[in-house]
């Protein structure tokens, strides 16, 4: 059985290794975070060390790439709203059909249409927006007419 001295031996070593741990654990982190503070390399939005500065050239390219997506989801919201309108007057009446005159169906076929459009219109606005996408269908259509004319 130990007696009172010894639990307090015992515990004064276990405390003086996790003071120990503790102290080297600080250190190493104080000396981390030096050598980051120290570092003249650039690092990504994960923290990987590059060597390329962010550019002019790479923020232009950030901002198009951000107006790409939002024109796509701008021309997806107005080419499938009107679909979803269509749809829910579908759903909560069902006479819809038979109601309507033969401009109204036009109208409904067109927007049924709109939904095929916003496929139609994605290629156009990734060549407006990505360069590298404009020169590779570039490519393929000249490849695809080279092929076509022999």
């Amino acid at each position: 059985m130990r007696t009172t001295n010894e639990h307090m031996s015992a515990s004064r070593n276990s405390s003086d290794t996790s003071f120990t741990t503790i102290n080297s654990v600080s250190i190493a982190l104080a000396e981390t975070e030096l050598d980051i503070e120290n570092r003249s390399s650039y690092s990504d939005v994960i923290g990987r060390p590059t060597n390329t500065p962010i550019t002019k050239e790479r923020i232009a390219a950030a901002k198009r790439f951000s107006l790409m997506i939002i024109v796509i989801n701008v021309v997806f919201i107005i080419c499938y709203i009107p679909q979803l309108a269509v749809l829910l007057s579908l759903f909560f009446n069902r006479s819809f059909w038979i109601q309507r005159t033969k401009d109204e169906l036009i109208i409904i076929n067109f927007i049924e249409q709109m939904v095929i459009m916003n496929n139609i219109v994605n290629p156009f606005v990734y060549g407006m927006f990505d360069r590298k996408f404009r020169t590779e269908a570039k490519t393929l259509m000249c490849t695809c007419c080279k092929y076509r004319n022999k």
